[in-house]
């Protein structure tokens, strides 16, 4: 790469008139200042890090779009002692990075954001590492003569050739307390200045590749657990975000008709799978589905990025990394097509019986389906006997968003393994239910139940949930019962064990024409955990309709 000669020669003059292990600066700079910055360098094997070149550069430091003196002003360079002890005395209050150079290795260290509002700053223990580099996919409109792209407050740049589509920094120094940042500017216009991307992580010896440089939008998509959000305390891993578009919050013009171009990035520029479950432009509505690593309690700060506007993209969605069965996820029916798909890799695709093209409706989340309460159902074939079939006193959950059309005092069912494993419903109280067959010990066989009361003509989101010897039943993202009630076989059923034959069955009872559902069924999940009440809580109040989850700045 080609790094421009004025800053190498602004940091020559300054290490030959160094003395006094003070910072230096130019003939005629009239920078003054009152405070001292110092802190120790070490090699990785513990060993102090002497000889290392050391600058201390103001942290919006652009090495192109500033006068020389300007950048002298901006540079501050010492070199460790035998102990890797570096000391800047007169500096003026500012906000600076350092950046550190191994003068016989080569390896780096970039500090960032030290802010020096007192008299003495001490800087943390600094562990010079080997550098890595930065592949930059370049996007549309950029100046392909003029541009470049920098790490501010590093004399880290390079520029931009128009015989190629991408760019690389290299030599970037490894980043402590934050990751590093990118930005792209032209030469003699500071007002050019764009940021590329933040928080990339650069690993030793390695290439972080920016890919989503060449998308013409992006937006910051802020996670809010806080009581002002989803307000939830603790951690939650592995969470498939809903992002809801309309036209309120989204141009649906800048994208490509289906959304073929969306892309998503973690903070650090990771890319994140995701699947798109509805991309109707004409109507201005789009529901996709992000697979998030952590979502932190109590917390607004966190956030990923919102990519799109790039007409040489293909789709990237991928409803199986999203729904992935190492994360617990089994089987998860969207029902948004007549097709009854199943998202995860186990690929457990329903049948219907009963439900024409006319029976996909709107849904709470897209579209969903229009159960007769007669005759409709969907049998998810060959899953007697697989991930969705599990021993009693086992950790899994059932739930579904679901708007009953009638509460007649008739069982209606939900989601069902069988009458005698386990049913998500609604009972012949009409209540809610989840119930899981027991058929020992021999007095005292039946359905152990949890229950509350069932509202008519509602979406409603229902999690049932199994763990041990617990049971619990969720409505709306709320605990309404953990109490286990039994309700017993009749004693003239002389079939008294646990029923494992029966396939998974959305909308009816397995094996029986009976227990039809009346009214619409969305987003059926099955997991073989038993989710907590954080992550129940967060999936309410994510994917209602009026997200209290995600904020877009």
């Amino acid at each position: 790469m080609r790094y421009t000669a004025a800053l190498s020669l602004i940091v020559s003059v300054l290490i030959t008139l160094e003395c006094s292990r003070n910072p230096l600066m130019t003939a005629g700079s009239s920078v003054t200042g009152n405070a001292k910055v110092s802190g120790l360098l070490s090699k990785k094997d513990g060993l102090p890090a002497s000889q290392t070149k050391v600058m201390l550069v103001s942290v919006d430091f652009d090495p192109l779009n500033k006068t020389l003196q300007s950048k002298a002003e901006s540079v501050f360079v010492d070199t460790t002692d035998g102990d890797g002890k570096y000391v800047f005395a007169g500096i003026p209050r500012d906000t600076y990075s350092i950046e550190a150079t191994g003068i016989a290795d080569g390896e780096k260290l970039l500090i960032g954001n030290i802010k020096v509002d007192t008299d003495s700053v001490r800087v943390g223990i600094g562990v010079m590492q080997k550098t890595g580099a930065i592949k930059i996919m370049l996007p549309a409109g950029i100046d392909l003569v003029n541009g470049y792209v920098y790490i501010p407050g590093t004399d880290r740049y390079a520029l931009i050739d128009n015989r190629s589509d991408f760019v690389v920094l290299d030599s970037v120094p490894a980043a402590v307390s934050t990751g590093v940042t990118v930005n792209y500017s032209v030469k003699s216009d500071p007002a050019a200045l764009k940021v590329m991307a933040e928080n990339i992580t650069v690993a030793p010896e390695s290439t972080v590749t920016m890919e989503y440089c060449a998308w013409l939008h992006a937006e910051k998509a802020y996670f809010n657990t806080t009581e002002s959000g989803a307000n939830i305390s603790g951690n939650v891993v592995n969470f498939p975000v809903l992002l809801r578009l309309t036209e309120m919050n989204f141009d649906f013009s800048q994208a490509k008709p289906n959304g073929d171009d969306v892309r998503f990035a973690a903070s650090n520029n990771a890319p994140l799978p995701y699947e798109i479950e509805r991309w109707d432009a004409v109507n201005k509505q789009a529901e996709i589905w992000v697979k998030i690593d952590t979502i932190w309690g109590n917390s607004d700060a966190r956030y990923m990025v919102f990519y799109w506007g790039n007409a040489n993209a293909a789709s990237a969605g991928n409803g199986a990394a999203v729904f992935d069965t190492s994360s617990g996820f089994q089987g998860v029916w969207h029902l948004a097509q007549t097709a009854a798909a199943d998202a995860t890799p186990n690929h457990f695709n329903g049948t219907s019986y009963n439900l024409p093209a006319s029976s996909v409706v709107p849904g709470y989340i897209g579209m969903a389906r229009q159960f007769n309460g007669l005759s409709s159902y969907i049998v998810m074939p060959g899953t007697a006997l697989s991930a969705l079939d599990f021993p009693k006193n086992a950790a899994y959950a059932v739930s579904a968003w679901v708007s009953a059309d009638t509460l007649n005092g008739r069982y209606r069912i939900i989601a069902s393994k069988g009458n005698k494993q386990y049913n998500l419903q609604i009972k012949n109280t009409d209540e809610w239910e989840f119930a899981e067959f027991r058929d020992t010990p021999s007095d005292s066989v039946g359905w152990e139940e949890t229950t509350a009361p069932a509202e008519m003509d509602a979406w409603t989101y229902v999690t049932g949930v199994r763990s041990g010897a617990m049971q619990y039943l969720y409505v709306n993202g709320s605990c309404v019962d953990s109490s286990l009630v039994l309700y017993p076989l009749k004693a003239s059923d002389t079939l008294r064990q646990r029923d494992q034959t029966n396939d998974f069955t959305i909308g009816k009872l397995p094996g029986l024409q009976s227990y039809f559902f009346n009214g619409k069924i969305d987003e059926v999940r099955v997991s073989n955990k038993g989710l907590g009440a954080d992550w129940i809580h967060l999936c309410y109040m994510n994917q209602r309709t009026d997200d209290r989850l995600i904020v877009l700045k």
